[in-house]
Order: structure tokens, then C-alpha cells, then sequence
């Protein structure tokens, strides 16, 4: 189904790539990414168990495709033809988006129909799992599983007044303030997600502790997130390579501040409690 899905899309855009005229490759790169391996790949992360049996289908598919972006002779080699064409390997690519929707069912709300179950005092010991259901069903009767119009302001989330309302002081000396009144051994993580202009997409963090009013370096690091990633993704990663580092450091119990720059990072930390105890 899925590669017959593929070689539909295929089929109707073959006009695009002639002998002599046509898209240039990066234009048809841009179409295959966008269009045609959607397609191909729909509903992968609940079907795709890294078995060939799977795959063997969707080769030829995925083949033709890179031979639609590169236009080389049907006789040259499938290694050459998916490098040329700056597909990435199908496995690979597969399990990337395996991984990605993982991600996202990791960040849902907790009443959210996929999310994880939990214990409810009404459902039945013998069907733990029966509100799920009940929350998956209603969602499908009103025509909706996700909305993303709305954000839901946690309840134990506070408020926090801004200490520059009316933008008279520069962020640099509120921030050396601030840092003037962290007790000694305070942690401060200072997190990063960029974007170049060639779509490279990476992230940095760092990592100091207080004492006698000044910061002191511990450690620091930085990922490289390849160009499908976004920079709201490389904020995210930042903070969670940060507090990997921070777990596995020789360091005390004690307050850890992470300093972030992106509100949309921020807000999707703060408002998923339920899924980062």
C-alpha cells in the first residue's frame, strides 16, 4: 500500500524530470522530501520493526525515487544512486522518524489519548487501561486528537513579573544582578540552539557553579543536529544534554537554574510536568 502510494506520486511527477529540461536535482530533492516519501512512509513509526521483510517492498520505490532526482541510468549502482541523490538510507531514515514521534508522544499532555496510562480510582482493576480508551474513542467522536490552538496553564505553574517591565535597564546588568544574589555551590546552565545559513542545525550548553558572587566554569559541550532539526529542537536537546551532564557530575545536591533564550522551549518544559517528573 504504501509503496504503491509512492509510485503514484511518482508516476504523476515523472513529466518534471526531462531528458534534456527539466528541475534542477535540488528542486526535485526538495519535491521527493516534501511529497513523495511521505507517502511512502505514512504511519511508519507504528509499522516499521527494522525487519527486511518490510523493507523489501519499499527499496524498489525508494530507489526510483533517487533515480527521479538524479536522472542516472537505471544500470548504476544502488550505493552510488541514494549518495547522489542525498537520500539518507532507508533504515536510517525510518528509524529517524520513529524516533521523532517518539519525542512527540513524549512531550503530550497527560489527558492526551496516546499518553502514557495512568491510574485512575474508576477504572477497573481488571482494565487498567479502559480510560485510555475511553479518552482515545471521545477524541475521534469529535472529529479532533490534538489541539494546538490552545495552551493550558499547568497548575503548578506560577507566574513569574518580568524585572525589566518597561525595557529601561539592559538585560546584561539585570542579569549580573541577579547573579549577585545565588548563594554559593547555585548551579546556572546556560543553554543555546542556532540555525546557519547553510540549514546546519546545533546546540551548546554550559555549565558553572556560584561562589563569592562570581561564576566558575565546570563543564561544556556542544551537538551537532544535522539540518532536518529546527532550532526549537536544539534548545530542547541542549537542556536535556545539560542535565544528563549535570546528573553523572561530582556535584552536590543543590539549586540548578538553566538559563534559556527561546520562549517556545521554555513553555513546552514548563507546561509537561506530568511527563518529566
Amino acid at each position: 500500500m504504501a509503496a504503491a502510494g509512492g509510485n503514484k506520486i511518482l508516476g504523476s511527477l515523472n513529466f518534471l524530470q526531462h531528458r534534456s529540461r527539466g528541475i534542477p536535482a535540488h528542486i526535485a530533492h526538495h519535491i521527493a522530501m516534501t511529497a513523495i516519501l511521505p507517502a511512502i512512509f505514512w504511519a511508519s513509526p507504528a509499522w516499521w520493526t527494522s525487519t527486511p521483510t518490510v523493507t523489501a517492498t519499499l527499496r524498489t520505490t525508494y530507489n526510483a525515487v533517487a533515480q527521479w532526482i538524479t536522472r542516472l541510468p537505471l544500470n548504476t549502482r544502488t550505493t552510488n544512486l541514494i549518495t547522489l541523490s542525498h537520500l539518507p538510507p532507508m533504515e536510517a531514515y525510518l528509524d529517524y522518524l520513529s524516533l521523532r514521534y517518539a519525542i512527540r508522544l513524549h512531550f503530550l499532555s497527560t489527558h492526551y489519548a496516546l499518553s502514557p496510562p495512568r491510574a485512575e480510582p474508576n477504572t477497573h482493576d481488571n482494565l487498567p487501561e479502559l480510560h485510555c480508551f475511553y479518552s482515545l474513542s471521545k477524541h475521534l467522536v469529535l472529529g479532533k486528537l490534538e489541539d494546538r490552538t490552545t495552551t493550558t496553564t499547568a497548575e503548578w505553574a506560577t507566574t513569574i513579573a518580568s524585572p525589566n517591565p518597561n525595557k529601561t535597564t539592559k538585560p546584561k546588568q539585570l542579569h549580573d544582578r541577579w547573579l549577585d544574589t545565588l548563594p554559593d555551590h547555585t548551579i546556572t546552565i546556560y543553554t543555546d540552539g542556532s540555525k546557519l545559513d547553510n540549514g546546519a542545525v546545533g546546540c551548546g550548553w554550559a555549565i558553572y557553579h556560584s561562589g563569592d558572587q562570581q561564576l566558575h566554569w565546570l563543564t561544556e559541550g556542544r551537538c551537532h543536529l544535522g539540518s532536518r532539526a529546527e532550532v526549537y529542537d536544539a534548545e530542547l536537546h541542549a537542556v536535556q544534554e545539560a542535565v544528563t551532564t549535570l546528573l553523572v557530575a561530582a556535584v552536590p545536591p543543590t539549586t540548578v537554574f538553566i538559563c534559556i533564550d527561546n520562549q517556545a522551549a521554555i513553555d513546552t518544559l514548563r507546561f509537561n510536568r506530568h511527563n518529566h517528573e
